[in-house]
């Protein structure tokens, strides 16, 4: 008997033993298969999920393109009829991605051509250059206004906006369009009778006879205009250069980049008599029939023989 109540509990403690173990197995499985099991695997998911998510739109903000214009204001100062004054933006992409950006004119100006400025900043910068120009030509209408002509340039292409302004202060607003961001600049003028004081006006403000070829005879008129109702005294004499000391100029051969046959197109291109000996590197447009760049790496490259050249600029 003994043995037999040893038997037994021995079998009984090993079947304990054996439900104890099936239970924390069971337990085991239904914590694994439960709703609260399964909540927390998917929890566990969707964190990865947003960290991964999350980590992405930060590299994508990393790369994002940000506009930056400079100056944000120009001040062309007064500007009388007849008269035209420039000025220039300096846009620059300070992001890290590719910047895609536009420009439409100024509110209430109506434009001649419906295109489309607009341009790609990746690490460089882009010239936006603009031209207010009082149109002489255009007499006041019945409410007392002028006729202004806006010109906006990039590059070799240029929009037109006119718009009818009052004499006196104005600001215009030009917005710029990007993914990088909308800028806004300011273009400050005051438009000038000219009619309070005597106001001399010459025509042209230098004299350019081209190329003139052998036995060939040019010849050029300057128009002195009184822009203002007091009387106007002038006269005309020649001005001797400073590095002359009072000597004759020197004889020599000049040479002219003037192009008449381009004028008003926007775009510059060496006379024919030049084509061959005058290299062009970078973006140049025309200021009434000659070269004009804002940027420091755009070059001409004329090739002459003699001792020495002498060059004019304005």
């Amino acid at each position: 008997m003994g043995r037999g109540e040893v038997f037994v509990l021995q079998g009984y403690t090993y079947m304990i033993r054996v439900i104890y173990g099936a239970i924390i197995f069971i337990q085991i499985v239904m914590l694994l298969f439960s709703p609260h099991g399964l909540y927390a695997q998917e929890n566990s998911s969707k964190k990865e999920i947003k960290q991964e998510t999350t980590t992405k739109q930060e590299k994508k903000n990393d790369q994002r393109a940000v506009l930056h214009a400079s100056p944000r204001e120009i001040d062309l100062g007064v500007i009388g009829p007849g008269e035209g004054i420039r000025g220039n933006f300096v846009l620059k992409n300070v992001g890290s991605g590719v910047l895609n950006w536009s420009v439409n004119g100024s509110e209430g100006w109506s434009f001649l051509d419906e295109k489309k400025l607009s341009g790609v900043l990746k690490n460089d910068t882009e010239n936006l250059r603009v031209h207010i120009s009082f149109l002489k030509d255009s007499p006041l209408n019945s409410e007392g206004t002028n006729l202004v002509q806006l010109s906006i340039e990039v590059k070799n292409r240029i929009n037109i906006y006119r718009k009818q302004l009052s004499f006196g202060s104005h600001r215009e607003m030009i917005k710029l369009s990007s993914n990088g961001g909308t800028r806004t600049i300011f273009v400050r003028f005051e438009l000038s009778s000219g009619q309070s004081v005597p106001q001399i006006r010459v025509e042209p403000p230098r004299i350019d006879f081209g190329v003139v070829g052998p036995g060939d005879s040019v010849t050029r008129r300057i128009k002195v205009t009184n822009r203002g109702k007091e009387t106007l005294r002038w006269q005309v004499a020649m001005q001797e250069s400073a590095e002359s000391n009072g000597k004759s100029t020197v004889a020599g051969r000049y040479i002219s980049f003037l192009n008449e046959g381009i004028k008003g197109t926007g775009i510059y291109a060496a006379p024919a008599p030049l084509k061959d000996t005058t290299e062009l590197t970078g973006t140049w447009s025309e200021n009434n029939g000659y070269p004009s760049s804002a940027e420091p790496s755009d070059t001409i490259k004329y090739r002459f023989w003699g001792t020495g050249i002498t060059i004019f600029f304005s």
